[in-house]
């Protein structure tokens, strides 16, 4: 059976289009002060400082705010069709999320459900080509440079969605690019 891992966020999603336009009030809540909401808030909506990476106090607010926005990402035009395009032509489908599916699962399952995205199987990683490896998954839709670059290296082929990250790489890849899930339909037919 072939099978193919999928991303969510930014993949199936409009993940960074709905951080950046989501409005985040204070609220006494969130167990902050509101000088440090504001802060922590401007690091999720950015990039997290390396060294803030393990402040407890700002991974549970990025949880927090993480979550709302899982529940009101849109999915992209044309990738429920997609998915179950891939579902009819007997593809096994891996969701592979660098969600923390400890605290999100439920709202993850619910989202692909709503949004009428077929999957078999659904798992949380940070290292996407290990996963892809152990399982025996040679195609990958990701969005992660990361991915993009390292997974063709060990004979996954990648195919992501084009955005901006992707044109101001400055690595070269093997990993195929699309603008639209017609055009990834194509790719993979």
């Amino acid at each position: 059976m072939k099978t193919i891992a999928i991303d969510i966020d930014d993949t199936l999603n409009d993940f960074s289009e709905t951080l950046a336009a989501m409005e985040f009030t204070y609220d006494e809540k969130y167990g902050l002060d509101q000088e440090t909401f504001k802060k922590y808030l401007h690091w999720i909506k950015t990039e997290m400082p390396d060294g803030e990476r393990k402040n407890k106090e700002l991974v549970k607010l990025r949880l927090t705010l993480h979550r709302e926005i899982y529940k009101a990402a849109k999915v992209k035009p044309g990738a429920s069709e997609f998915v179950q395009w891939l579902k009819s032509e007997g593809w096994r489908i891996v969701i592979m999320t660098y969600r923390d599916l400890r605290y999100v699962l439920e709202d993850t399952k619910d989202w692909l459900q709503e949004n009428g995205i077929p999957y078999n199987y659904i798992f949380s990683t940070e290292d996407k080509t290990s996963m892809c490896n152990v399982w025996g998954i040679n195609y990958l839709i990701e969005d992660s440079i990361r991915e993009v670059v390292i997974a063709p290296e060990f004979d996954i082929q990648v195919f992501y969605p084009i955005m901006q990250k992707h044109l101001d790489m400055e690595f070269e890849t093997k990993a195929i690019g699309y603008s639209n899930f017609k055009e990834l339909k194509q790719c993979i037919a």
